[in-house]
């Protein structure tokens, strides 16, 4: 007979997990900004819910690096500066060439269609202007990819307050040409992997996102954000 404190642990979990992607998304579309305070009356009114789940979901985000706890102050959006993008991006650069180079060989003909779909459906974002779309369909091509390595240790770290970077990309665009850069870095990658050229998917990855990080903090500092 089932345990009916196991379905009361099960619905609360799923609970906290809804309250969590709803903080994820406003953090990400800019509802909640970096280094605003998460106050707990306005998210209860806000997502209608009790503030329990919330403190979890806020005490979970904080141990993936998106929130900050101070003792007096509460609850913060992580803040963010130009050095913190760049050393995101060091880090990722770093650990996608390292995954990259171990999913070639992994990744079978449906991976390949999936990547493939994903840069089809960035494309389709992208002329449509639809920016949340747009980072949606360019992490499932990245997160296809970097899967395939089977290294779920270095995927964690890849994760860790990436969102906040995200964010950024939301408030402040992409530049002129950038996007169209984006698209031929995607149809170079796949190529590559198509290849099975190892040192290509390699060089592409590295150069995608040394771009992806020169474009970010030029609109940051279009818009004197230091």
């Amino acid at each position: 007979m089932p345990n009916p404190d196991d379905r009361k642990t099960s619905m609360s979990e799923t609970t906290t997990a809804r309250v969590k992607a709803s903080i994820r998304l406003d953090i990400l579309v800019g509802v909640l900004l970096p280094g605003s305070r998460i106050k707990l009356q306005e998210l209860t009114d806000r997502y209608e819910i009790s503030a329990i789940p919330i403190r979890e979901a806020v005490r979970e985000l904080a141990g993936e690096g998106l929130v900050e706890l101070h003792a007096h102050k509460g609850a913060v959006v992580r803040g963010v500066d130009i050095r913190f993008v760049r050393n995101m991006y060091d880090i990722r650069s770093a650990l996608e060439q390292m995954l990259v180079s171990a999913a070639v060989e992994r990744l079978d003909a449906d991976d390949i269609d999936a990547i493939r779909t994903a840069a089809a459906d960035y494309e389709t974002a992208s002329n449509a202007g639809d920016v949340q779309a747009m980072l949606a369909s360019n992490a499932r091509l990245h997160r296809t990819i970097n899967t395939a390595a089977d290294n779920p240790e270095a995927l964690r770290i890849l994760e860790q307050g990436w969102e906040l970077v995200l964010a950024l990309r939301f408030r402040f665009g992409f530049g002129d040409d950038r996007i169209v850069t984006i698209r031929e870095e995607h149809t170079a990658l796949v190529d590559a992997i198509e290849r099975r050229s190892i040192a290509d998917a390699v060089a592409i990855t590295r150069a995608h996102c040394e771009s992806a990080c020169r474009d970010l903090v030029q609109q940051m500092k279009k818009a004197e954000f230091q």
